[in-house]
């Protein structure tokens, strides 16, 4: 399992650094790059909260299937950039730490981001990715 989470974490994160990536799922560099090379299992929280931050199944982040649809139903074809993951984590915390909005503008400015990454994955420069 180890092998095909690593690989498959490594593949997602794309051209980002390990530690700016490791950032955004709050663990250290050292340990995302333990997770990469395979050489630990990511706990049962930290498989969780992968696959709620990437929107990508704790199935298909184990290798138990390829098809790693999640989160009103938005098939992952491929990897979402690490960029869209990384900025949308920075637009969510600023909103958290902004105070002005309500919890139902938070939710929408989410689904706003769901979409945008969701349309970034459909566009056609990405189809053969």
């Amino acid at each position: 399992m180890a092998d095909v989470f690593g690989e498959r974490l490594k593949k997602y994160r794309g051209k980002k650094s390990q530690s700016e990536f490791a950032a955004f799922f709050n663990i250290s560099q050292a340990h995302l790059s333990s997770l990469e090379c395979g050489v630990c299992e990511p706990s049962v929280s930290l498989l969780q909260q992968i696959a709620d931050k990437t929107s990508i199944s704790v199935s298909y982040w184990l290798g138990e299937t390829d098809d790693g649809v999640m989160n009103g139903g938005y098939q992952v074809q491929g990897y979402m950039p690490a960029e869209i993951i990384v900025a949308q984590a920075q637009v969510l915390k600023m909103l958290k730490e902004s105070g002005t909005m309500t919890s139902d503008e938070r939710k929408l400015m989410r689904e706003v981001l769901a979409a945008c990454s969701h349309a970034l994955d459909e566009s056609p420069e990405r189809a053969d990715k």
